[in-house]
């Protein structure tokens, strides 16, 4: 017997795990419920004007999580092992694939669990394989591995991580001219390279021309990388 709309609704507006994966889809669905008990005679006017306050303030609450959550869908993530720094696989859009020499096959899936946590799966029906939280995926073992930013999928292709600290600097001049030049465009291209890249400003003298010279942790560079940086 399927359940009553109002019944429906009821249980989907705690369904986490649907909230983080499609939230915009996920508060229509709870107001096409709410509508449907509504014209059922279930709930009045008011309750369903109050059902579909909730429902956008569950969205707008998961936005502003997924907001702030370290691992991008859009990302493309190198996964290295702690201790020994070897290269397990690689993520691309949520799919976690083998990397030669190995022949290219998916190892697993990054998605949300019941109650909305970030974790490696894999199979099916889906084994779970270890949370992931921030950028580490702790294994079934307690062995944990990082997740490495190397580029990031953009209108269907993939933008390459800078790794050479000369490449960085001449993007972060760029980005700058780009900017004054009121060119907005180029500017927010260059923008997300820098994100993207291996290094950033040092966080003791801030790429500062009269401090970063004697500066001893970029060795006056101005730059350090983002694994050392607490910014």
């Amino acid at each position: 017997m399927t359940d009553s709309p109002l019944a429906q609704w009821r249980r989907l507006i705690d369904d986490r795990r649907q909230w983080k994966l499609t939230p915009d889809y996920h508060r229509a669905e709870l107001e096409g419920l709410a509508r449907k008990a509504l014209g059922l005679r279930m709930i009045d006017q008011g309750e369903f004007v109050e059902m579909c306050e909730i429902a956008e303030a569950g969205r707008l609450t998961v936005l502003e999580d997924l907001a702030h959550q370290a691992f991008q869908r859009a990302g493309v993530y190198d996964v290295i092992a702690e201790g020994t720094g070897e290269l397990l696989g690689e993520i691309l859009s949520g799919t976690f694939m083998s990397v030669p020499p190995e022949p290219r096959g998916i190892l697993g899936r990054i998605t949300y669990d019941d109650a909305g946590q970030l974790a490696m799966f894999d199979g099916s029906p889906a084994e779970w394989k270890g949370d992931v939280r921030g950028l580490t995926w702790t294994r079934r073992d307690g062995q944990q591995a990082r997740l490495i930013e190397v580029g990031r999928i953009v209108a269907g292709k993939v933008v390459r991580a800078i790794t050479d600290a000369d490449a960085f600097r001449l993007a972060l001049d760029a980005h700058q001219v780009a900017q004054e030049e009121g060119d907005a465009a180029r500017a927010n291209a260059l923008a997300l390279l820098i994100e993207l890249g291996r290094f950033r400003r040092c966080p003791t003298c801030r790429d500062s021309f009269a401090d970063k010279e004697d500066c001893a942790m970029c060795a006056g560079r101005g730059l350090v990388e983002k694994e050392w940086s607490s910014v």
